[in-house]
């Protein structure tokens, strides 16, 4: 299933928003490896951020999904 144009946008803001460290951003730690994950509205961005100022987009996954192994 491709991604709204209108949740790729929210996401790629929220992305944007968490790498300027903004405290408004809905992010979590995940246990797995250094794996963050940050919601917005149903999709869940899973996002690897190595110690340099790159953040990586993993996947963009519906809620249901995101989880799964």
């Amino acid at each position: 299933m491709a991604l709204p144009a209108e949740a790729r946008a929210a996401v790629r803001d929220a992305v944007s928003a968490w790498a300027r460290n903004e405290p408004h951003v809905d992010v979590e730690k995940l246990t797995d490896a250094p794996r963050w994950r940050i919601r917005v509205g149903r999709w869940r961005a899973l996002l690897d951020r190595p110690e340099s100022d790159v953040v990586r987009v993993l996947r963009v996954l519906d809620r249901k999904d995101a989880y799964r192994r």
